[in-house]
């Protein structure tokens, strides 16, 4: 997403995971009227395991106070755990596949997960 948005991936959700940054200061402005973004920040040695930790839920409790809406961008759901860790934290999933790229199969065990 920081590429995207042109942005640094020095601080955000890692940051905030493990206490180097507050919520606050680790989101951005984007070009996009009323749109923040939290990068994901330095890719860190555990990120299941800090995805799963006390310190997500109260990033997520915090951050759905501050936001209408908090949405994630992960990996592919089938290539790492983020994706399944993060979906069965959130209230709904949307599953994005690569038209004539995605095989059928993996989209449909994609979902099941």
């Amino acid at each position: 997403m920081h590429y995207t948005f042109n942005l640094t991936n020095t601080f955000g959700l890692t940051s905030v995971l493990t206490k180097q940054q507050s919520l606050e200061e680790s989101f951005v402005e984007s070009s996009i009227s009323d749109l923040s973004i939290l990068p994901s920040g330095p890719v860190p040695p555990n990120p299941a395991e800090l995805l799963s930790s006390v310190s997500m839920d109260t990033f997520l409790k915090q951050a759905m106070e501050l936001f209408d809406h908090v949405v994630f961008d992960t990996p592919p759901v089938l290539a790492v755990a983020d994706a399944q860790i993060l979906a069965n934290k959130c209230d709904g999933v949307i599953l994005v596949v690569s038209s004539g790229k995605t095989e059928i199969e993996e989209a449909a065990k994609a979902k099941e997960i």
